[in-house]
């Protein structure tokens, strides 16, 4: 389970792609858009339970799944600007089990 938090609201948010560096994630258009370069923080929950990854960063991208200005579906691209080792050891965990 991944959650996407920017501007004082919470989002769930299903990750597309994840990287060391980066997610690209889908959220449900429900008001609030981020805005570029505004700081996010995705937390991706481990699903044996052994912790929860809060990785610090940016948003570097969004853009509308569907070809209309009430797309329910938001792709945000986050670029991670943490550099804590034991928040990446969880996100490189969580990285192999998606495989």
């Amino acid at each position: 389970m991944a959650q996407l938090r920017f501007g004082g609201t919470t989002h769930k948010c299903a990750i597309k792609e994840l990287t060391l560096q980066f997610a690209k994630v889908a959220i449900k258009h429900e008001g609030k858009l981020p805005a570029i370069f505004e700081q996010a923080v995705v937390d991706i929950e481990q699903q044996n339970g052994k912790g929860v990854a809060r990785i610090n960063g940016f948003v570097r991208a969004i853009s509308a799944l569907e070809p209309d200005m009430n797309s329910s579906f938001i792709d945000v691209n986050i670029h991670f600007s943490d550099n804590d080792a034991d928040k990446m050891e969880v996100l490189s965990h969580y990285m192999s089990r998606m495989k």
